[in-house]
Parts: structure tokens; C-alpha cells; sequence
């Protein structure tokens, strides 16, 4: 039998059907039967239990009826005598004659007497007080009490007892009277109430404890322990299901108001539902009875019906394999007519197709051909296209001299870094060679190419794994160390890379020495950012370079806080430049010989509040580094222009007023034009100007200084040396510059009184300038003393705080004013 057989599917779908309906007819039929049985059970415990609770509600109504009339007997409760033996014998025998019931019936008395019927000789040992049932009666304070079931002390049988104490009409108490029922008999009782074969009438107590049952087991057994209560109230209206002893049963529990005893009935779901089988088993084994003689009988009809069909699928497959000479005969039936004559005309016309698909089929062997040699040159273009994409990858990523990481790629790598390994310690390595321009310049690029590409290689083989190396710029190095640890680790590994470095790199027949400044920065201490660790690292670099270079330096948060202070600098000098907020003071220089005031040096002040806790000398020297002091030496020189020109509306002789001029503005190349552009807007007369220089000025590029000082002087403007003394004071100085006047370091005058080596120096220094034709001019004097001896000394000038502090124009214009003509005013102390 073939799944795929048209015949097969058939017969399969009809046995499909056949079957569902059975299933279905089946499926109802035993829902039907389980609800029916089910119902019949339910239907039966009810009953039961209804008459069973009504049985022990009256056995138990009997039993407490009978206790209170017995407790209430005359004999017992007179309080003027006490009942003798006889008669306490008879209320014990006919009690017990009264209630046939019970097992037995007692009466203990408060004096220890204990009676009991039908009658035991009771040991002395035993002792009615110490009893339960008479425990329990006291305790219930009149009630009657229900024990819990217990073992006979007489005759070993197991008992439960109601008792009730008697009380004497003032209630004195007299003793307890009981009745004992046998829980053996109360199980023969339940007996008589069964629900069908496989339900169970139990009785239990308030507590859940099993008394009797039908089947006489489970007794003493809390079957519900921990959940009496919830199926009490669930079973009020319904039968619940509900395990016992792991095995389901539909239960129903009923308490019996008088003493808190239920009934329930219990019925075994597992025994209801095998009844249940052996009732509808010959059912379902009739059902696949017919489905098998219903299949059976169903294929041998399709059989016969299909035969036509197995024919003609021959024929099919012959053609299938080439055999266009088939012809189809079927005529069973007029469809089968019409069947097999369209096969024939199909037949033919794939017999004629045949023919040109052959001729088609050669031409597609010729295009074939041509598209495997065509999709070849595609191989062999895509190989080319991968192998250009990898060099364009590699051009991407690395740097194409060392073959190191590019700046792109290290980015990349410290990103990823960050992200997978947050955990771990990390150090980022900061490498800029040292004075490395000097090579390129001197031995040519090439050459400093094999430099660099022999300090990568030599990077690189540091003593540390892993390590990625980039070069992020001309002669700048960053390398990156994994799990580095801590701080104090990187001492050995940076002093073996400045060691490495040390050694010198041959080049063809020569050998070239470089040294290198390296920062360092760790993640996560000095950032967790890539460009946070690289800007920090760089920083510290920087720091290794200012303090002499070759060497390292740690990033710490003195390098931050550095960069922040110069960063205000530059800011708040460019706010200052903007906003107006410098002025100028000027400080005079007086004439030794006669006392006058012949020239005022000009000083810049800042005023800005964001700049009170800046030195001007840091605000000048952060304008240099910044290229600003061009900006500021020009607004200076306009006002100390335009000041001059007030100064000298009045003056008899003429006060020359100088400016400090900066190496960054004199090696400007518009230096000479700014000067020849302010003396024309202000109409100063060039003689009441003198530009101020220091020996370092002219150092970088002393000639071109020197032609400006020249063009300087052949416009008739005196050139000032300032600070002599403190630089390299060359006599070159002195000989080649076209100087008129040199200002003796404050240094000098300080020590001049107390040190002869300073006095001779200072003597030596003025001779030498008179011999030059030079001025002097001593800086710094604070004393008279000072004054005196460089009177001594045939100084021409001085300026200090013995003679005037530095003041506003204002105020100078006011003081030489007021000042004879010819006065020193010696001692003066901010004011001129």
C-alpha cells in the first residue's frame, strides 16, 4: 500500500471519517456514562450521608439527653444527703439498661467512689480523676464533653466517651457521669450505610480524626490535617475531589452540630472510572471491529473502481522514459474516453516538440560554453577586486610606513578595549621623538623614514603582551598595554623603552641617536574614554618635554590642572584684549647727575576679574606661546604713543617713554611697519620713543633682529637692552646691535652693597657701555645707599621704589607738574 496511490488516499480518507465518528460517538458515549455514574454516586452518598448524619445526630442526641437526666436525678444532686451505694448501683444499672446503645456507663464521684455497668472490677491502680472523659467534663463546666478516642483501660477495646459533670443544686460538684460507645460498633454501623461497592461513610471527630468507617481502616487518621476547615466549607453544597492516601476521591463532609463530629462519604474516583472502562469496553472493541471491516471492504471497492487509472499511470511512466509510441485504449467510461484522447494528442505534440527541443538543446551547449568561459574572467576579476579591497583595508588600518596601527584603528582598538575588558587595568603610552625635525632637515625624509620605521620596531618588541602600537602622527607614537596592573608598574617597562631608544639606529654607513619624551595615562584612573586617556597621556608627554625631555611622565591631576590655568590664561587674555580691560602704568627713570625725570618705562595691567590671581608676566608669557602678544604690543604701543605725545605737550626738555617689546613681535614680520604706522597716526616725534628688548629677543634669529633694531634706529628711535646681566650677556650684544642704552639688571643692584664680585661687575658693565657710547640704566634701586654707590659708579640712570612705584599716566602728569625743575624726589613711595 502506497501513501502516494490516489487509491490508497481514498480508501485512507473514507477509514479517516469512519474512525472520527466512531471517536466522536465514543467520546460522548463515555462522557455520558461517566456523568450518569457519577451522578448515581453523588446521588447515593447524599442520601447516605443525610441518613448517617441523621443516625449519629440522634445517637448522639439520645446519649446527651439521657447524660442530663441522669445528672439531674435527685439522689445525685441533693445537697442535704449523700446517695448511698445501692442507690448510686441502680442509677448506674438502670442507665445503662435505659441506653442499649452505648458500651458501657460509668459514674465516678468527686470522694474517688467509681461505679460502672455493665459491672468491672476495677485495680486500684486506676484512677477515675486522672482520665480524660473526666477531665474533660470538669473543664467543660456543665457540658457535655466528647473525648477523643482512646484504648479501654479494662477491656483494650477502643472507646470514645461523653461525659458530663454532676453538680448538686448549689453547684457543688459531685462527680462526673459518662457513657462509652465502641468504636467498633459505630464502624458496624456505618457499615450498614455503603454507596455502591466503592464509596466509604466515615465518622470523625471535631478534629478530623477518623472514628469509623465503612471498611473499618483509616481509623485514628487525620485524613485532612491542615485543611479540614477549607473542605468543610467547599463540601457545604458540592462533592470535591480530593486525595487520600494518594488516591482521588469525590468527598463530602457534614458536622454534626451537637459536639463539632462530621460525617463524610468518600468516593473512590479510580474504582468509579474502572467500572466505568468495563462497562464501555465492548463498546469501543465493536467499534474497531467495523472500522476494520468497514476499511477492508472499501479497498477492494476502489480497487476495482481505479483499475482504469493504474493503466493509464503505465502508459505515463513509458512515455516518462522516451516512449512516445504509446497509444491509450481506455473506454470504460465516457470520461476515460475523453482521458485517454487528449493523452494521444498530448503525446504527439511532445513527440513533435521533442524534435525541436534537440536542435534548441545544441544551441544551449554553444551558449553554455561561452557563459563558463565568460563567468571565469568574473573568478578571475573578483580574486583582483578581493585582493584590492584587503590592500584598501590595510591602507584604512594601518600606517603604511611602520606597519603599525593607524590613529583610525587605535581608536577602534582602545573602543572595543573599553568595552570588553572594563574590568582590567590598562596603561596608554604617549611617544613624541625629541628634536626629530633636526634629522628630517639634516639627512633628508627618506632617511628619517627608516628612523621611524626602526623606533616602531623597537616599540613594538617591548616585554609586554599584548600590546598594540600606532603611529598617529609624524614622529608621534601611542602604544596600548593590556591588563597593565597598577601605577607604580610602568617604571621598568619606560625606562627599557627610553634604553631602547638610546641605542644608536644604523642607516646604511651611518648611525643616527634619538631620544624620545613619553607620557602615560591609565584607564580607568585617568579616564575611561579613549580620547579622554590619549588627550590626558599626550598632556603628560608634554610635561616630560618642560622638564627636559627624554624622559617620562605619569598624568596627574597638577598636568590638568596646568593645562586649565594656561587655558584661562589664553582666555581670559583674549577677553581682557576684547572688553578693554588693560591699561597701562608707568614707571619714571631719573637722571642721576641732575635728578630729573628724563624717561617713564610703560608696564601693562590687567584689570579683568578673571584674571586677579594672574602675575601680568604669566598673562605676557601665556600671550607669546598663543601668538596674542602681537595683538597686545600693538594696542601698548598706541597708547604709550598717544601718551608721550600728551607728556612732551608740556615738558621743557622732553621725557622719552619706553615699551618692552617681545621676541614673538619683533620676529613678526610686520614688526617695522607697525612701528612706522603707529609714530604716524599718533605724530609722536620718534625721539620721545624707545623700544625696550631683552639679549633673548634676538637670539633665535640674531641677524634679522638686528636689521630691524637698525631700521628702528635710522628712524631715529633710542633701542633699550633690557635686563642685561641675567641672560647670556655677550659682549656680541653690546658690539653688533645697534643699542643706545642698557638697563642694568635689578639682580645687580640687590646684592651691589653687600657682594664686591656684583659691585665690580656693575662697574665693569657701565665703563664698558660709556665706552660703546652707551647709556646705563641700573633697575630695582629701593635705597639710598643703592643710589649713592651707583652714583659712585657713574650711572647715568635709575628707576626703582626708592624713587616712584609704578602710577597711572594720570597721576604722573600731576606729579611732574608739581615737581621743581631738577628735583630727585628720593624715598617717594607710590607716588612720583
Amino acid at each position: 500500500m502506497k501513501w502516494t496511490s490516489l487509491k490508497t488516499l481514498a480508501t485512507a480518507f473514507m477509514m479517516l471519517a469512519f474512525a472520527v465518528t466512531i471517536a466522536v460517538w465514543g467520546y460522548f458515549s463515555y462522557q455520558n456514562a461517566r456523568t450518569t455514574l457519577e451522578r448515581t454516586y453523588v446521588q447515593q452518598s447524599e442520601i447516605v450521608l443525610n441518613l448517617s448524619h441523621q443516625e449519629y445526630e440522634d445517637l448522639i442526641e439520645q446519649a446527651e439527653r439521657f447524660l442530663v437526666r441522669v445528672t439531674r436525678s435527685e439522689e445525685l444532686i441533693d445537697d442535704r444527703t449523700a446517695p448511698s451505694r445501692e442507690e448510686v448501683l441502680r442509677i448506674v444499672e438502670q442507665g445503662h439498661n435505659l441506653f442499649s446503645k452505648s458500651k458501657s456507663f460509668k459514674l465516678a464521684l468527686a470522694d474517688g467512689a467509681y461505679f460502672q455497668e455493665p459491672a468491672v472490677e476495677a485495680p486500684r491502680s486506676f484512677v477515675p480523676g486522672a482520665q480524660d472523659w473526666y477531665r474533660g467534663a470538669i473543664a467543660h463546666n456543665g457540658d457535655i464533653a466528647w473525648s477523643n478516642p482512646y484504648l479501654d483501660y479494662f477491656d483494650q477495646r477502643i472507646v470514645v466517651t461523653a461525659s458530663q459533670a454532676v453538680r448538686s443544686n448549689m453547684a457543688v460538684f459531685k462527680g462526673v457521669a459518662a457513657i462509652d460507645f465502641d468504636l467498633s460498633e459505630m464502624s458496624r454501623l456505618v457499615g450498614q450505610s455503603a454507596i455502591g461497592d466503592y464509596g466509604v461513610v466515615m465518622l470523625m471527630n471535631d478534629k478530623g480524626e477518623v472514628l469509623s468507617n465503612t471498611n473499618g481502616y483509616w481509623l485514628g487518621e487525620k485524613l485532612f490535617e491542615g485543611r479540614l476547615g477549607a473542605m468543610t466549607d467547599a463540601t457545604r453544597s458540592r462533592h470535591v475531589e480530593a486525595s487520600i492516601h494518594g488516591e482521588p476521591y469525590l468527598v463530602k463532609l457534614k458536622r454534626i452540630d451537637e459536639n463539632g463530629m462530621l460525617v463524610a462519604t468518600a468516593i473512590s474516583v479510580q474504582r468509579m472510572n474502572e467500572q466505568l472502562w468495563s462497562t464501555l469496553l465492548p463498546v469501543f472493541l465493536t467499534g474497531l471491529l467495523s472500522l476494520s471491516v468497514f476499511g477492508g471492504a472499501a479497498y477492494l471497492l476502489l480497487h476495482r473502481a481505479f483499475s482504469w487509472l493504474e493503466q493509464f499511470l503505465g502508459l505515463m511512466r513509458r512515455a516518462e522514459r522516451g516512449d512516445y509510441a504509446v497509444h491509450a485504449a481506455m473506454a470504460q467510461y465516457e470520461e476515460t474516453r475523453t482521458l485517454a484522447s487528449g493523452f494521444n494528442r498530448m503525446i504527439d505534440g511532445i513527440r513533435q516538440r521533442d524534435a525541436r527541443l534537440s536542435e534548441a538543446n545544441r544551441t544551449l551547449q554553444l551558449q553554455e560554453e561561452r557563459l563558463r568561459a565568460q563567468f571565469e574572467e568574473l573568478r578571475q576579476s573578483e580574486r583582483s577586486l578581493q585582493q584590492s579591497e584587503a590592500e584598501v583595508r590595510r591602507l584604512a588600518y594601518t600606517d603604511t610606513l611602520t606597519g603599525l596601527l593607524n590613529r583610525r584603528s587605535l581608536h577602534m582598538k582602545m573602543e572595543q578595549l573599553v568595552r570588553e575588558r572594563a574590568e582590567a587595568h590598562h596603561a596608554v603610552v604617549y611617544i613624541d621623538l625629541d628634536d626629530f625635525k633636526t634629522i628630517n632637515d639634516t639627512l633628508g625624509h627618506e632617511a628619517g623614514d627608516q628612523v621611524l620605521t626602526a623606533v616602531a620596531n623597537r616599540l613594538a618588541s617591548l616585554p609586554h603582551a599584548p600590546i598594540h602600537g600606532a603611529r598617529i602622527g609624524g614622529d608621534e607614537f601611542v602604544f596600548v598595554l593590556e591588563d597593565f596592573g597598577a601605577i607604580e608598574c610602568p617604571d621598568l617597562l619606560l625606562k627599557q623603552a627610553i634604553a631602547s631608544l638610546e641605542r644608536p639606529i644604523d642607516i646604511g654607513t651611518k648611525s643616527y641617536a634619538v631620544t624620545a619624551s613619553i607620557g602615560v595615562a591609565f584607564y580607568p584612573e585617568h579616564g575611561q574614554q579613549p580620547d579622554e586617556l590619549l588627550r590626558n597621556a599626550d598632556l603628560a608627554m608634554y610635561k616630560a618635554k618642560e622638564k627636559g625631555k627624554h624622559q617620562y611622565a605619569v598624568y596627574d591631576e597638577s598636568i590638568r590642572r596646568d593645562v586649565e590655568r594656561k587655558a584661562q590664561l589664553e582666555r581670559g587674555t583674549r577677553d581682557a584684549l576684547r572688553r578693554g580691560w588693560f591699561t597701562l602704568v608707568f614707571q619714571p627713570i631719573y637722571e642721576l647727575r641732575t635728578g630729573r625725570v628724563v624717561s617713564v618705562e610703560t608696564l601693562l595691567r590687567c584689570t579683568s576679574p578673571e584674571m586677579s590671581e594672574f602675575p601680568v608676566v604669566d598673562i605676557i608669557r601665556s600671550a607669546e606661546k598663543t601668538g596674542q602678544i602681537v595683538a597686545i604690543e600693538k594696542w601698548v604701543l598706541r597708547r604709550a604713543f598717544e601718551f608721550a605725545a600728551r607728556l612732551n605737550r608740556s615738558a621743557a626738555n622732553g621725557i622719552r617713554v619706553t615699551v618692552n617689546l617681545s621676541a614673538v613681535h619683533l620676529a613678526h614680520p610686520g614688526f617695522v611697519q607697525d612701528i612706522r604706522h603707529v609714530l604716524e597716526e599718533t605724530g609722536v616725534e620718534p625721539a620721545w620713543i624707545g623700544l625696550e628688548i631683552t639679549e633673548t629677543a634676538t637670539m633665535e634669529s640674531f641677524e634679522a633682529g638686528r636689521r630691524k633694531l637698525a631700521q628702528l634706529r635710522d628712524m631715529r628711535i633710542p633701542v633699550l637692552l633690557d635686563d642685561f646681566g641675567t641672560g647670556y650677556s655677550s659682549l656680541t650684544y653690546l658690539k653688533d646691535l645697534p643699542v643706545d642704552i642698557v638697563k642694568i639688571d635689578k639682580s645687580f643692584v640687590d646684592t651691589l652693597l653687600t657682594s664686591k664680585k656684583d659691585e665690580n661687575v656693575t662697574s665693569a658693565i657701565v665703563q664698558l657701555a660709556h665706552h660703546l657710547g652707551m647709556k646705563i640704566v641700573a633697575e630695582g634701586v629701593e635705597t639710598k645707599e643703592q643710589a649713592d654707590k651707583l652714583a659712585a659708579l657713574s650711572c647715568d640712570m635709575v628707576q626703582g621704589y626708592y624713587y616712584c612705584k609704578p602710577i597711572s599716566g594720570e597721576e604722573l602728569l600731576r606729579s611732574l607738574a608739581a615737581q621743581p625743575a631738577g628735583e630727585m624726589r628720593g624715598g617717594a613711595r607710590g607716588t612720583a
